[in-house]
């Protein structure tokens, strides 16, 4: 599993459409390890937004980190990004630390991609970042990879082959066999969303059917 080299890189990037699991996925693996959690939401692709929550990280840990970042403002400058990188390594404890920025795609930002990009390539030790998106526009995302700054965490991985289908089906109480576990993974690929939709049709009707309109429904399940 992917997930397990978190440690081992600057960044870890999971990218994958909605429905697939990512933060659950993180939160999960993170929770079992032995490293401090920073975690921050996004929301939207409000700067100040950003960096206020960004800053936000660091309240507990570093109340003067906090404060400092904050009166600095979103480092547009490169001696802004000085300081702050700086304060934020001052900041850190001895132990590994992970910063999550959950939902990553909904900044769409150069700015926001840019600092994360300085921050990697200046990689502080023990301090690792997940990013967790739909989709990412980091300039520099080959390079970064190539040279062993970040790992890309991409939707193959995060599918069920069918053996996991069948255990994941078992342990919520439904026994498969084994055509419709081809009949599953042919219709789903895996797609955790799709799969559990699935499940409580089956639970209801007795029967594995496609549901039409598939995407519609699991966006309706997610955000309502």
């Amino acid at each position: 599993m992917q997930m397990k080299m978190v440690t081992q890189y600057a960044c870890t990037l999971v990218e994958a459409p909605m429905g697939y699991g990512k933060t659950t996925g993180v939160r999960e693996y993170l929770k079992n390890i032995k490293v401090r959690v920073l975690w921050q939401r996004l929301h939207d692709n409000s700067l100040s937004g950003f960096w206020k929550d960004f800053c936000c990280l660091f309240r507990e840990t570093d109340v003067d980190c906090y404060e400092s970042l904050l009166e600095i403002g979103f480092p547009a400058s490169s001696n802004a990004r000085e300081m702050v990188l700086g304060f934020i390594q001052k900041a850190l404890p001895s132990e590994s630390t992970v910063i999550v920025l959950d939902d990553y795609h909904l900044a769409d930002s150069p700015e926001v991609n840019d600092f994360m990009e300085y921050l990697l390539w200046n990689e502080l030790p023990e301090l690792h970042i997940v990013l967790t998106a739909r989709y990412t526009r980091l300039a520099n995302l080959d390079e970064l990879i190539l040279k062993g700054y970040l790992q890309h965490i991409q939707k193959d991985a995060l599918e069920f082959t069918p053996e996991e289908i069948k255990t994941y089906y078992r342990l919520c109480g439904v026994k498969l066999q084994e055509k419709e576990i081809k009949d599953l993974y042919a219709y789903t690929e895996g797609w955790i969303s799709a799969l559990y939709l699935l499940m409580l049709h089956y639970k209801e009707e007795g029967i594995l059917t496609a549901l039409p309109n598939i995407s519609r429904l699991i966006e309706k399940t997610v955000y309502t």
